[in-house]
């Protein structure tokens, strides 16, 4: 496809060039402006991380590491190559190293690149306005990495191998940034090729129905459900095993789905990249942190002595605040023993049924018999 000049008797293509014809070098020209403009390729990213390596026993970087609105990495490879090389490859080994990203490793990076820049921005702020949060939810914080590949065009190879893994459940998308030459003027079509834009939101529908339907014909459900208690600054695992509680906050859509428990509901605990921690049974249904009690008598648990205070943060508030549901705890381990395995259950949700059958025997074999 060309870009064409419309003159009064006709139509004239713009002759078309290459960033190497004209000295455009990937990391010092197009690196450097993007990472200010990322708006050219998605209007709703924020960069934080510029030539992101902060991972043990590996030299690879990431050319430029960003957040979207929802929370979510966003991998961006730059090559100005006319196919692509081998840059697909390339981000799924990114987006595997930074999937465990905590919000506080977020900040850090952030922190270092507003400090290449010369910017004096608060890097915690920066990241809560952007998100459009008031407080940090570790529990909606990178939930998933996106892919995005950037390139003067791509192969026939890169792209099949994009359709077919966009097809399998990865958001990766291509961007095209093509250049003209007019005059004394280097001008840039800059093109989401993959997928089209005008199927993106119906391709993400179909691969969130898709999704949904595997897991509900995964397996039969046995009544167990998983629980995501990610700790943050509104909760801690220790205070969890300590006083039988588990909890969940910042909205509706967080406590509403802590408070389908039911008494007699047996839950597996899961720590967000790391693992399994508890098995437990749920005593009493979730109820606003100012009201939950422990100990007999019992005593206010916003008057023991938390190691996370923060479990009070909006206790006047039914909506934002902390909503807590009594556990008694069959066998929990602690952060640094959480049970995991390749390919073990694991998504955003605070609560679900859980189904996966190897998860299950996993888990069984993890916490003995008392799974059974």
């Amino acid at each position: 496809m060309s870009i064409f000049e419309l003159r009064k008797d006709q139509i004239v293509p713009l002759p078309d060039t290459s960033f190497s014809t004209e000295g455009v070098k990937e990391r010092q020209d197009l690196q450097r402006i993007l990472k200010s403009q990322i708006e050219v390729l998605d209007p709703d990213l924020l960069v934080f991380a510029e030539e992101y390596g902060d991972w043990e026993e590996s030299h690879r970087r990431i050319d430029l590491l960003a957040l979207d609105r929802e929370a979510k990495l966003v991998v961006i490879e730059l090559k100005r190559t006319d196919d692509g090389g081998h840059m697909e490859l390339q981000a799924l080994r990114y987006a595997a190293m930074v999937s465990t990203m905590t919000f506080r490793q977020a900040v850090e990076a952030y922190r270092a690149f507003l400090t290449s820049e010369g910017t004096n921005t608060d890097p915690e702020q920066g990241i809560l306005n952007f998100l459009n949060w008031e407080d940090v939810d570790e529990e909606r914080f990178a939930s998933d990495v996106r892919l995005l590949l950037v390139a003067q065009d791509f192969s026939r190879e890169l792209t099949t191998a994009v359709m077919w893994l966009g097809g399998r459940d990865l958001d990766i998308r291509c961007v095209r940034i093509h250049p003209y030459r007019l005059d004394d003027r280097l001008l840039l079509d800059v093109q989401q090729i993959i997928p089209l834009p005008e199927a993106a939101d119906y391709q993400v529908r179909i691969r969130e129905k898709v999704i949904a339907k595997r897991h509900r014909v995964q397996g039969e459900w046995t009544g167990f459900y998983y629980v995501n208690v990610d700790e943050g600054n509104s909760r801690s695992w220790d205070d969890f095993r300590q006083y039988g509680f588990i909890s969940a906050g910042g909205g509706h859509r967080y406590s509403d789905s802590l408070r389908k428990l039911q008494p007699g509901d047996k839950i597996y605990a899961y720590q967000k990249g790391r693992g399994y921690v508890g098995l437990g049974e749920v005593l009493a249904g979730a109820v606003p942190a100012k009201d939950f009690t422990v100990g007999d008598p019992p005593t206010p648990i916003l008057e023991e002595n938390l190691s996370q205070p923060g479990l009070g943060r909006n206790r006047d508030d039914p909506e934002t605040c902390e909503w807590l549901a009594a556990v008694k705890w069959i066998q929990t381990v602690s952060v640094s023993e959480a049970y995991t395995m390749t390919g073990i259950f694991a998504n955003q949700h605070v609560v679900c049924r859980l189904r996966d059958a190897e998860t299950l025997a996993f888990l069984a074999e993890k916490f003995g018999e008392a799974a059974g």
